[in-house]
């Protein structure tokens, strides 16, 4: 098999930062509605809990050490993708197909890929790779 295209996909930054802005949005949110708060108002308290709930969920994505793809595409069109969880670790390239719904958008690029373990959906931003991969 001729690799035709080899781009290797690394967590986007922006992403990152959009997810860290969000976070500190749900944060002030959270701390307006407690200090709004007065009395036997207990709606305004629950919902400073659920910012404060999503504030930490998007601080531990934004933290979140993400992925490394590889993505190898042959001459004939075949679609061999490698997933490295660990600094170092070389996995095996799985054969995937691309499937329907795949879209590409002028910055980011969604791609809807099916294997041996089922159906997964990749994101590649425009910062994840090189301008000449995306």
């Amino acid at each position: 098999m001729s690799i035709a295209l080899s781009a290797v996909v690394r967590p986007s930054r922006t992403l990152r930062r959009v997810l860290a802005l969000y976070g500190a949005g749900q944060v002030a949110m959270a701390g307006a509605l407690w200090m709004g708060v007065s009395g036997p108002v207990r709606a305004a308290a629950l919902a400073g809990v659920a910012c404060l709930a999503a504030a930490v969920l998007a601080a531990r994505l934004a933290c979140q050490i993400g992925t490394v793809h590889r993505i190898d595409i042959s001459g004939t069109g075949e679609l061999r993708v490698t997933v490295q969880r660990k600094a170092g670790e070389t996995p095996a390239p799985v054969l995937m197909r691309l499937e329907a719904g795949s879209t590409l958008w002028p910055h980011l690029l969604c791609l809807s890929l099916a294997g041996p373990g089922g159906r997964q959906s990749l994101l590649v931003a425009s910062d994840s790779v090189t301008p000449e991969e995306f």
